[in-house]
């Protein structure tokens, strides 16, 4: 059997599970919370699309993935390392051991 390229490839609540690593519960509440699209039920089955999953993916964790160093942070570490190089110069005065 050949597939057509516009024949969304299904997958079982478990099969989405495995992908994402999480239990059916915790999906379950995700659909329930408006945080994960709802399956369709096909016979005694509900199934999501690859597409969809891949989508949600992307949407989850694009936040992580465009991530970058706030001037904040920056600017911290900048004075953490000064601070470090300071604490590591002797004083005047101190007497040599």
């Amino acid at each position: 059997m050949s597939t057509n390229s516009s024949t969304p490839i299904l997958l079982k609540k478990a099969e989405v599970c495995t992908r994402l690593s999480m239990s059916e519960r915790t999906l379950e509440g995700k659909v329930n919370a408006g945080e994960f699209p709802p399956g369709r039920r096909i016979g005694k089955f509900i199934y999501w699309t690859e597409v969809a999953i891949q989508q949600w993916v992307v949407r989850y964790f694009g936040a992580q993935e465009a991530w970058m160093p706030s001037t904040v942070a920056a600017r911290s570490a900048r004075s953490h390392r000064a601070l470090s190089k300071k604490a590591a110069t002797p004083r005047k005065g101190a007497a040599a051991e």
